[in-house]
Formats: C-alpha cells, structure tokens, sequence
C-alpha cells in the first residue's frame, strides 16, 4: 500500500497522470475513496498538459480513449468537463488548441467512481475500517 501511494506521488510530481489514474485503480477501497477528492485537480492538470501537447487544429483526440486514460465513468463526463475548461469536444473527440485552455476555471466538482463503489461493496465494514491495505492480511 505504501509503495502505491509513493508510486503514485513520483508520477504526479512528474505530471504522469495516466500513471497516477493507473495505480489509483490499485488503492485499498478506503485510500481509493480520499484519491477520488483528488481526481477534479488531476484531470485538470492533465487536460491542460495535453491542451499543449497535443495542440492542433487537425489533431482530434478520441473522447473515449480521454475517458479511459483519466478514469471518466462516460463520455458525457469527458465532455462536459473539457467544456468547462474551454476546450472544444464533439460526442467524439476533443481539439486540443494553445491558448483555449481557462486557467480561470475551478476544479470540477467530485464524482462517484464505480470501480470505487464497487470495491467497498465488496468488503464487509470491519474489514474495511480495520484493514492494513495488505489483501493478504
């Protein structure tokens, strides 16, 4: 548990979000619940380093791979929030262009998870409260 929470630093000090939405998926139900609080300012982040990265007028990147790479439970989501960043997304795909990025914007707001709902129906209270994070344990 420690390693992926470590892990998990070093890739969000190196702007690896994908890195960082990849272990998160790997948290105990209870650590994977407080990394969810911080998801909003990680997608953020992350829209605004592709916004550069990948900035072209005939570049459009596919909304659903977005969706999975930074753990969006739909597309609508992807859209919504590349809408509230001002960035231009069809049903599709989203282009990416310099300067269109509103640094302005706040973080949108927290959303349930499914992986992480998922993850502490699966466990009863006790084991949830009690547990080191060791799943052998």
């Amino acid at each position: 548990m420690l390693d992926i929470a470590l892990q998990m630093s070093i890739a969000r000090i190196h702007n690896n979000y994908v890195r960082v939405c990849h272990l998160m998926k790997h948290l105990p139900p209870l650590l994977a619940c407080v990394a969810t609080l911080h998801l909003p300012s990680i997608r953020r982040n992350a829209l605004s380093v592709m916004n550069s990265a990948y900035s072209s007028k005939n570049l459009h990147f596919p909304v659903e791979h977005l969706g999975r790479l930074l753990l969006y439970e739909s597309d609508k989501e992807v859209i919504e929030d590349c809408n509230h960043y001002g960035l231009r997304a069809s049903d599709s795909s989203v282009n990416f262009l310099k300067g269109s990025f509103n640094f302005e914007a706040k973080d949108s707001k927290v959303k349930k998870l499914g992986f992480v709902d998922e993850s502490i129906a699966s466990v009863s209270l006790p084991e949830l409260l009690l547990s080191d994070g060791d799943p052998e344990s």
